[in-house]
């Protein structure tokens, strides 16, 4: 039954939005990508996370698409679902990627976060 109700959901949703499918899983992929990072907002390992979410999503829902195609009698469109799954997952990879790095070099630079936010104090040289 979940594969059927699935099945329907994407086909409502792909017949609301004037996108392919292929652009809908970019979407629907980068989507759920940055509200994880916005619901795990402060959390040290906020973009794993993240693409562990977008990652287990994305199996889920091709896992269900593979028991959608045998409940019917079709063959398994393994192709397709490896293409899903990479427009799924790959902005969502990239962002983590470079916000893992970016986050590992502000904690080098200032590993206490307590960088004032202002200029840095003017030394003086004159005697006091």
């Amino acid at each position: 039954m979940l594969p059927d109700t699935f099945y329907q959901f994407k086909n409502i949703i792909n017949s609301l939005l004037p996108l392919s499918a292929d652009a809908l899983h970019v979407h629907v992929g980068l989507g759920l990508f940055i509200a994880v990072l916005i619901l795990a907002d402060g959390k040290p390992k906020r973009f794993a996370i993240a693409f562990g979410v977008v990652l287990a999503s994305c199996l889920a829902g091709e896992l269900l698409d593979i028991l959608y195609d045998l409940r019917e009698g079709n063959p398994v469109r393994w192709r397709n679902g490896i293409k899903d799954t990479v427009n799924t997952i790959l902005w969502p990879t990239i962002w983590a990627i470079v916000g893992t790095q970016f986050n590992q070099r502000k904690i080098r630079e200032d590993p206490l976060g307590v960088a004032e936010s202002g200029p840095p104090p003017i030394l003086s040289s004159q005697p006091k």
